[in-house]
């Protein structure tokens, strides 16, 4: 593995950024980065994604298709490695987590659109007795909650609510505004439009990750996933410890 530790604490965000590919690269080996400008593929789903508005697909977001990271252009990263950086973060989390679960992770993200797949399989099939029943599928191409990919998304962002702590010490409210946004608006389909839900979850990353400074407690958000351990390390320098953990 990697040796990152201590020697990044005075080290510039493109070494952070530089010393997280690294880690991820040992954790997942077939973990690339590649750049949605430089793709037809790419584009080509920014036409079909309706409800995120202009393009911000291409220009703004960062996405995770298999174990390859789209950053929407190489100098979108160069620009800003620090906010490269936490990006990346919450996308290792995606990464470990595909990696567990190759093929539920799918299902799980892409719940419940999957379900319209029958209604669409049956089309021109006129003469089929299931062509109507399948029909009733359609209705799960509308935005509904979706707590599988709820779930898989408080994980990634529990990064991002993470890295502000261990970096500044604290989550502003317009960073907690922006993250009920996101969860209950059109960025990820409504996936999950309960404001009081992303209030009690914000909460809890928080406590989970101020936990880590605690003595015998039973979880914190090293807990979650080892991708926290390996950004708090090349964050702080500081290698984590499960003793004193119950």
């Amino acid at each position: 593995m990697p040796m990152v530790g201590w020697a990044l604490r005075g080290g510039s965000d493109e070494d952070l950024f530089t010393a997280l590919c690294e880690r991820i690269s040992f954790r997942v080996p077939r973990f690339k980065i590649k750049y949605k400008n430089k793709s037809a593929w790419q584009r080509f789903i920014a036409t079909i994604l309706f409800f995120i508005r202009g393009n911000r697909y291409m220009n703004e977001y960062t996405t995770t298709l298999g174990y390859t990271v789209w950053f929407p252009s190489e100098e979108w990263v160069k620009e800003d490695h620090w906010r490269a950086f936490k990006v990346l973060a919450h996308e290792y989390l995606h990464l470990l987590d595909r990696k567990r679960y190759p093929r539920l992770f799918d299902l799980m993200y892409a719940f419940p659109l999957w379900l319209a797949l029958p209604a669409v399989a049956t089309f021109g099939v006129f003469y089929s007795k299931w062509f109507w029943f399948a029909l009733i599928f359609l209705a799960a191409i509308l935005p509904w909650p979706s707590f599988p990919r709820a779930n898989l998304e408080m994980r990634g962002y529990s990064m991002n609510i993470a890295i502000n702590l261990w970096r500044h010490g604290s989550v502003k409210q317009e960073t907690r505004d922006w993250l009920t946004k996101i969860f209950t608006g059109s960025d990820y389909y409504f996936m999950w439009p309960f404001k009081k839900d992303i209030a009690e979850w914000i909460s809890n990353a928080e406590r989970l990750t101020l936990a880590i400074d605690m003595i015998r407690v039973k979880e914190t958000v090293f807990s979650m996933s080892e991708a926290f351990e390996d950004v708090y390390e090349i964050l702080t320098g500081v290698e984590h410890s499960r003793e004193g953990i119950e």
